[in-house]
């Protein structure tokens, strides 16, 4: 039976809308705001951030963000309840971050935070992803610590990694995602539709 242009139309309506949805996540940035990021790399890395919000939508249906900050010690800087319908608020709290030059890298402590943030704070009903912006430098202690507690967050998100600097085959980096194919570097040009996609699609083993 031929379908006439009204029913057409509604047909396109409909999957238009169906395929417009985004599916339901909270992502986590982390991000590492030490000394040896430097300024450069801190405004690439804002950037990054604010063109992954931009290419989503953000609401109680769709996507909610939370942001910690670390160096030497982590810090939650805003939650997933506090810009739970604002993209423009979300934008607005990157926006204020500035680039703080601690003296160290405490990723351990990031991780141990980062878990408790998405243990206390995500929606039952969205998938859970974590991305980090890091240089992936620690100490042996650092690394330890790492070690140590990466298996827990792994356990409740999918996690990324953006590296601010080259990755070879020794760093730790490689500990912190969840896979390899986790893992993009700040200037890669596909770097933000990539990472959005794999979250969107879920974990491929």
């Amino acid at each position: 039976m031929q379908k006439g242009p009204i029913t057409l139309l509604l047909l396109l309506l409909i999957c238009n809308s169906c395929c417009s949805q985004d599916v339901l996540l909270d992502i986590l940035i982390v991000e590492d705001v030490s000394r040896s990021i430097g300024k450069p790399n801190f405004d690439e890395m804002k950037r990054f951030q604010e063109s992954m919000v931009q290419s989503t939508n953000i609401g109680h249906d769709a996507v909610n963000f939370a942001l910690i900050a670390f160096s030497s010690n982590a810090r939650v800087v805003f939650r997933f309840n506090e810009y739970r319908n604002s993209k423009s608020g979300v934008l607005a709290a990157l926006k204020q971050q500035t680039y703080e030059e601690g003296p160290s890298t405490n990723i351990g402590d990031a991780i141990k935070l980062a878990t408790s943030t998405i243990s206390n704070g995500d929606r039952n009903d969205a998938d859970n992803n974590v991305i980090m912006f890091t240089d992936g430098y620690t100490t042996s202690e650092d690394r330890e610590a790492i070690a140590a507690s990466i298996g827990y967050l792994k356990a409740k998100a999918e996690v990324f990694v953006v590296a601010i600097k080259e990755v070879d085959a020794n760093s730790t980096i490689h500990l912190i995602a969840s896979r390899a194919a986790n893992i993009f570097q700040i200037g890669s040009p596909d770097a933000v539709r990539a990472i959005l996609r794999k979250m969107r699609n879920g974990p491929v083993p």
